[in-house]
């Protein structure tokens, strides 16, 4: 494959030179990139396009291509593709998500990737190196609502769930950022299997979120169906389907069986709010308070304080690890 400077793009077999230039807008070729054997990506003065095989064409590529003075491409070992232009540096992901970083506005004029996986951009006030970290950072430049934000979820599609502080549920997934309602109440917890979701609300009781192909389907349990109390605080679903229900100051929700059994500090918790629930691997349910960790196994309840060994009785989270240590 040739691009050149004023005359388009040509390639050439053992056995002639041919023209493609007939669909291209712009002449002046920059840059070349190979995708597949069949495609080709073509930097311009004017933008990306590619050759699919057959013809040149803008088809499958972001509108974020166009109008950009592309200078250099190269693919990472991700299936990232990278793109130098004369006004920063442009990232497509293998999933066509882009984004876009100006890099002081500088033309970024050679790339290369390192065998640690770097890459090093060039322009005329020096070279840069790109690494990955160890956290990504999302906010309101990818679509994020609010940077104050409070529970957060993963499903088994790899959808992240989140609640802002401001209300309203959010989830983010190839770094697509959707609403799922309830903007008018805040989610204080997110729990979930492989068929929804289960969420607390600051108003609105306990809500079983259903999704599938893209649509949700909800239904809320309050206090008129039986619940300690509107406001849920922290939610954990057992092993067997079961779903347990932490208010801010009216004690712990069992529901089973479409039926809830309420506790309170009358039947053995150390406080009626419930900051955290967790099950552990045999069966006991744990319950973190204000006042102390109380703990539920076979319809008795236990509860440790600092004269037991706790450093604080303000207990705020728990989780179990493979070992089984809480």
């Amino acid at each position: 494959w040739l691009g050149t400077r004023d005359l388009g793009l040509f390639y050439a077999t053992p056995a002639d030179i041919f023209n493609i230039s007939r669909t291209l807008l712009e002449r002046k070729i920059n840059c070349l990139l190979p995708i597949t054997k069949e495609e080709l990506w073509i930097g311009t003065d004017d933008g990306v396009v590619r050759w699919d095989g057959a013809e040149v064409t803008t088809a499958g590529l972001s509108a974020s291509l166009t109008n950009v003075q592309a200078l250099t491409m190269i693919r990472d070992r991700d299936g990232n593709v990278w793109v130098g232009t004369n006004n920063g540096l442009i990232r497509v992901s293998p999933h066509g998500t882009v984004a876009f970083s100006r890099r002081d506005s500088v033309p970024v004029t050679a790339l290369f990737e390192d065998r640690e996986g770097n890459l090093w951009a060039g322009s005329s006030q020096g070279i840069e190196r790109l690494r990955e970290t160890v956290f990504v950072t999302y906010s309101a430049s990818e679509g994020i609502p609010t940077e104050n934000n409070g529970p957060v979820y993963v499903d088994g599609d790899n959808r992240v769930w989140f609640g802002p502080a401001t209300g309203g549920l959010y989830w983010l997934r190839d770094g697509r950022v959707a609403s799922a309602g309830f903007r008018d109440d805040v989610i204080y917890s997110i729990t979930g299997d492989k068929t929804g979701l289960w969420i607390g609300r600051q108003k609105g009781g306990l809500t079983r979120l259903s999704y599938k192909d893209g649509s949700y389907k909800t239904e809320t349990y309050t206090e008129a169906q039986g619940l300690a109390q509107n406001s849920v605080y922290a939610v954990n679903q057992n092993r067997d389907g079961s779903v347990w229900a932490g208010t801010l100051s009216g004690g712990a929700s069992h529901f089973s069986g479409g039926k809830f059994r309420n506790y309170t500090t009358r039947d053995g918790l150390a406080s009626n709010t419930i900051d955290a629930i967790v099950e552990s691997a045999d069966g006991t349910m744990w319950f973190a308070t204000p006042n102390g960790l109380s703990a539920l196994s076979n319809s008795h309840w236990q509860t440790f304080k600092v004269r037991d060994g706790l450093p604080s009785d303000r207990v705020n989270c728990l989780n179990q690890d493979p070992s089984g240590l809480l």
